[in-house]
C-alpha cells in the first residue's frame, strides 16, 4: 500500500502495481548512460466500491511507496491504469 497526495493533502491509501522500463545507452569502452525510462502501472482500492473512479480528473497526484521513494502520476482510467506525469521518475524525497 503507497499513501496518495495531491499537494499536501493526503487522499487516500492505495495499492499498486509499477512497471519501470530503463534503456541504456552503450557507447564503446564508456560505461552505459541512463537513456529514456518509461512508468506503468496500476493503482486500486480495494476498500472502495468505486474502486478509484473518482480519482480520474487529470489531476497530478503523488505517489508515496512503501520504501520511501516517490512517483508523480495521473490516473488514466476507471481501471486505474496510470502514466507517470514528471520527468523524474521514481525519486527520492528531498524533505
Amino acid at each position: 500500500m503507497g499513501a496518495v497526495y495531491h499537494g499536501e493533502e493526503f487522499i487516500r491509501e492505495l495499492g499498486y502495481d509499477i512497471t519501470v522500463w530503463q534503456e541504456w545507452l552503450h557507447s564503446s569502452g564508456a560505461a552505459p548512460i541512463e537513456g529514456l525510462q518509461e512508468i506503468t502501472g496500476l493503482v486500486f482500492d480495494i476498500n472502495s466500491p468505486i474502486g478509484v473512479a473518482d480519482l480520474v480528473d487529470g489531476r497530478v497526484l503523488t505517489l508515496h511507496l512503501e520504501d520511501g521513494r516517490r512517483l508523480d502520476f495521473f490516473i488514466r482510467n476507471s481501471d486505474g491504469e496510470i502514466a507517470n506525469s514528471g520527468p523524474d521518475g521514481l525519486y527520492e524525497p528531498s524533505d
